[in-house]
């Protein structure tokens, strides 16, 4: 059964618009490495924003994607945060992105080296893996908050402004973000997709 749409009214428009300015605008902020206000990130509004681009987030796995995506890691040999956000935008659409990080990461990051200075293939997208598990976390209800979120955002867009820079990264547990790729990020899920 076809379901009736009603336009909206000129207030709930313009509700839209001034919803839609002020998260885009939190995560431009970011993008710059600015600090945003924590209080300027609508939760509720952002959960809306990532189901429309994918994510099940009344996944039936929600408690093992909870306790997964509370570990730290995000990598291909300890992949402990990974299943938790396979099982929230599903196996497909987190390889495609997987790719996606990677090739955005190589083309603005030198890449990294082991200790006989041979690269590190995967190395340079953990920033966006991590960022991609953090919103998942937040929007899950899964212990992550709208200020942790942001500082590790911060953390990782800094020591990837340092890194392009050729200046020196800051030590931190955080993998870094390469520079414009949050905001690519950001524009992909505002289209309704997870970038690919």
């Amino acid at each position: 059964m076809k379901t009736e749409t009603f336009p909206l009214s000129q207030d709930e428009a313009w509700a839209r618009v001034e919803r839609d300015r002020a998260i885009d605008g939190y995560f431009v902020v970011l993008s710059r490495g600015e600090q945003p206000k924590v209080e300027g990130l609508d939760v509720e509004y952002l959960k809306q924003i990532l189901t429309e681009a994918g994510a099940n987030l009344d996944s039936e796995d929600r408690e093992v994607a909870i306790k997964k995506l509370a570990n730290k890691k995000y990598t291909e040999a300890h992949p402990n945060r990974r299943p938790g956000v396979v099982s929230v935008w599903g196996e497909e659409a987190i390889v495609s992105f997987e790719i996606w990080a990677q090739n955005v990461s190589v083309e603005t990051c030198p890449r990294f080296k082991n200790d006989d200075e041979l690269p590190i293939d995967g190395s340079q997208s953990r920033g966006l893996r991590q960022l991609l598990a953090d919103l998942t976390e937040l929007a899950i209800d899964g212990g992550m908050s709208a200020e942790e979120l942001v500082k590790r955002t911060k953390i990782r867009v800094d020591r990837g402004r340092a890194r392009s820079e050729r200046k020196e990264v800051p030590k931190s547990d955080f993998a870094m973000i390469p520079v414009d790729s949050l905001e690519k990020f950001w524009n992909s899920i505002r289209g309704g997709d997870l970038p690919h």
